[in-house]
């Protein structure tokens, strides 16, 4: 009985916080129930178009190897890994639209965290009630709150209190399956939070031996043992995707960010501002002015810092907690430590990734406090909730906090204290505490969502066409037909790229920088046509024959018209397709170091080019384009005015081109004699004729990648790179059948991945069947 009551709480439980989340949508007019989109941020440009992709890709059967639909092209295999790889994501198959499937995934991960998260605080507090208080609180903790649209980071976030079962499990009772089993879905589902998750273990383990575990010598270095042999199985079952990142890193590369200036210490009443109700959100400036995301609601926070003087707790667990506390503010304003708990790479605004594991311990302090209130509170209690009242009046004063939040946080910091002045332990008043929770959480999440939702408002991201102004301009696509649909442009998203295609694309004009940015590459003809992007009278195939003087290529200038003009030359011998037109623009005038200009003569084929560091933005067509890592940066001209923005005053150098369309045929007509004559195409295979004339090589727009195989005349021949980033083919005079095909060789991982998970189940079974017979001997 006690069991099937057990089960109807743990309905009970998922039905609330379901119902949070679904009442927090329909509040704010968000998809399933109203216009707004219910991704932000990276999920719009990320997450969302790759999942519709990827679940699309494998609903028609084209799911390659490699796919041509970001930059010039990458493996496919990086793209899911890095983003797709969570088994929970297959739930998508189920749907159709690319709202739908993401909607789905993010309902199901919600869903099956608040069951693993009422078993473990059941686990805890042996109280129904009491449990679903703390999965609730877990759930919708400032860090779901604001990375509700992680979808690729849910995974660890919601899988975290079950692989914190079975670490204990593993550290107190020497057994190793529910850590094994929970760690291998967080590795498989990301590795930047298993990094993070397995660097916990570590400091975990030190801090029970050292503080906690009272087992003699020889035990704890058994524990160690157990934990080391344990996570060498966990490698071992999912060696063929840490195989595939690893490769994938290799060959790709990524942008690791580094402990900078910008990246400075928090910012006091940040830190204070982040224990409060209400309080979360993430920020693209510096860390000091970000949020950790850390508070779960008003009542774990009194309760952990009630711990601090709870006279029922011993002496010795509240100086540990102290000690606890004091790590956690060296760990989240230290840059040094910060950066490794991060994994060594702090992604623009996601500073505090594994906040929700401070948020845990919150509620882990919860549950021993629980156990230890008697009928009537000890009245110190209170002195907590004063100095909470007093923290909330500065942050006011200082204008740290917005009115809202503080009112909100005043509120439910009275009703709190007016449910611990008549507080007794029956189970009403964990009803009534259950029920200021719900409304607190539901605050929370909602205000959370209304400001997401002020943010896609502003940027049009709801409806089929979605924009996004940053750094790299005005973006425009359709998402319901994926991001990466429209093979007519260059997709440049540069944490998906090769770093060499990153610079190439950069030096050719294209906006771009090293981090994640995303951005239409809108460039010259020239450049739409040697790198297969679609032009209306000069396109070429993925594959043609150029000059071999290609092999003499000395490197690029940080200029852009230099280099497509160098490029044009080394290619055909033909160059100077830009022509310089200075005289057909006017400053007009100049106001707080911002200077307007005026086309006198507009001609779409118009450029401008920036030769002064001096310049912080260019404001064209009421959007703002940053400068790149380069000194130089061209911009087609879609209007008839721009204005340019110095950081002195100084009047900034600037040059204006247009494209000789004349010269621009003359080089199309030579390079499309020796173009490749399709007679198969798919991303990871290409087959065709082809003519090489004299002194000449086969040139792609393929970025070089060794797992691309090259077979001319059916022989296999050797490719090489040129231009420090595209593949090539030397080939003789001659016309020639040709043929590349992406090949990636995963036998070996993939083989290892499946004997390691078959020998654990074999093993697991084997201990089973012992421990019956030991049972039936008995």
């Amino acid at each position: 009985m006690k069991k099937n009551n057990n089960i109807f709480f743990y309905f009970i439980n998922s039905l609330i916080i379901l119902s949070i989340f679904l009442i927090s949508l329909k509040i704010n007019d968000i998809y399933p129930f109203g216009k707004f989109d219910f991704a932000k941020y990276d999920a719009v440009y990320q997450y969302k178009p790759f999942l519709y992709s990827f679940i699309s890709s494998i609903k028609n059967g084209t799911l390659y190897s490699y796919s041509f639909l970001n930059g010039l092209g990458g493996p496919t295999v990086f793209n899911y890994v890095y983003y797709l790889s969570s088994p929970a994501n297959y739930v998508a198959l189920l749907f159709k639209t690319p709202d739908q499937m993401f909607f789905s995934v993010t309902v199901f991960k919600i869903l099956i965290g608040s069951i693993i998260s009422f078993f473990y605080f059941y686990k805890k507090s042996n109280n129904n009630v009491i449990s679903i208080i703390c999965s609730v609180s877990y759930t919708y903790s400032a860090w779901l709150l604001a990375n509700y649209f992680n979808i690729m980071w849910l995974d660890a976030f919601f899988m975290f209190p079950l692989f914190h079962y079975g670490l204990e499990k593993l550290i107190n009772e020497n057994k190793i399956v529910v850590y094994i089993l929970s760690l291998s879905y967080i590795m498989i589902s990301n590795f930047y939070m298993a990094f993070i998750v397995c660097l916990y273990t570590l400091v975990y383990y030190l801090f029970n031996i050292i503080f906690v575990k009272k087992d003699k010598y020889k035990n704890k270095i058994r524990n160690f043992d157990l934990i080391f042999i344990a996570t060498i199985i966990v490698f071992l079952i999912c060696f063929f995707y840490i195989f595939d990142v690893y490769s994938s890193l290799l060959k790709i590369g990524i942008y690791v960010s580094n402990i900078s200036n910008d990246f400075s210490s928090i910012n006091v009443l940040y830190l204070i501002k982040s224990i409060f109700s209400g309080v979360n959100y993430i920020s693209m400036t510096p860390v000091r002015e970000s949020i950790i995301n850390v508070s779960s609601s008003l009542v774990i926070t009194i309760s952990y810092f009630y711990y601090f003087i709870n006279k029922n707790i011993s002496v010795k667990d509240r100086i540990i907690h102290l000690v606890v506390t004091l790590f956690i503010i060296v760990l989240v304003c230290s840059k040094s430590l910060n950066y490794i708990a991060n994994g060594f790479h702090i992604p623009v605004g996601y500073h505090y990734r594994y906040s929700f594991i401070i948020s845990f311990y919150a509620l882990r302090i919860f549950c021993k406090n629980f156990k230890n209130w008697n009928n009537i509170l000890i009245k110190r209690i209170y002195y907590v909730n004063i100095v909470l009242l007093i923290l909330l009046l500065v942050l006011l004063f200082t204008n740290s906090i917005e009115f809202n939040i503080f009112i909100f946080n005043v509120v439910i910091l009275g009703s709190i204290t007016l449910w611990l002045l008549f507080y007794n332990s029956n189970k009403y008043h964990r009803l009534l505490l259950l029920t200021l929770l719900i409304f607190e959480v539901l605050f929370s999440l909602s205000n959370s969502i209304s400001v997401s939702k002020k943010d896609i408002n502003s940027n049009n991201y709801y409806g089929k066409e979605y924009y996004r102004n940053d750094s790299s301009g005005a973006i425009k696509y359709e998402l319901n037909n994926n991001l990466y649909s429209n093979s007519s442009e260059i997709t440049s998203f540069s944490s998906m790229q090769y770093l060499d295609t990153i610079d190439l694309l950069g030096f050719m004009g294209c906006s771009n920088d090293e981090k994640a940015s995303i951005a239409i590459c809108d460039n010259s003809s020239f450049f739409n046509m040697i790198f297969n992007v679609y032009n209306e009278k000069y396109n070429l195939n993925k594959v043609y024959a150029v000059d071999d003087r290609i092999l003499s290529f000395n490197g690029w200038k940080k200029d852009f018209v230099y280099n497509q003009n160098y490029l044009s030359y080394l290619m055909s011998g033909i160059d100077n397709q830009f022509e310089i037109a200075n005289n057909e623009y006017t400053l007009v005038n100049s106001n707080n170091n911002v200077y307007h200009y005026e086309i006198n003569k507009f001609n779409n084929n118009m450029y401008f080019l920036v030769y002064d560091n001096n310049v912080s933005m260019v404001i064209f067509d009421d959007y703002r384009f940053y400068l790149s890592l380069y000194s130089s940066y061209g911009v087609k001209i879609k209007n008839n005015a721009f204005d340019i923005a110095t950081y002195d005053g100084n009047d900034p150098k600037i040059k204006v081109y247009k494209e000789n369309l004349d010269t621009l045929k003359k080089i199309y007509d030579y390079l499309s004699e020796g173009e490749i004559k399709y007679t198969a195409y798919q991303d990871d295979l290409i087959e065709g004729k082809i003519y090489v004339n004299n002194n000449q090589i086969i040139f792609t727009s393929i970025p070089y990648d060794d797992d691309w195989d090259a077979f001319i005349d059916g022989n296999s021949v050797e490719t090489i790179e040129v231009l420090d980033s595209l593949l090539a083919i030397p080939c003789d005079e001659g016309y020639h059948t040709i043929k590349l095909q992406y090949k990636r060789n995963n036998i070996i991982p993939i083989t290892i991945s499946i004997v390691s998970f078959i020998s654990l189940i074999i093993i697991i079974i084997f201990f089973i069947v012992r421990r019956k017979k030991c049972k039936g001997n008995v």
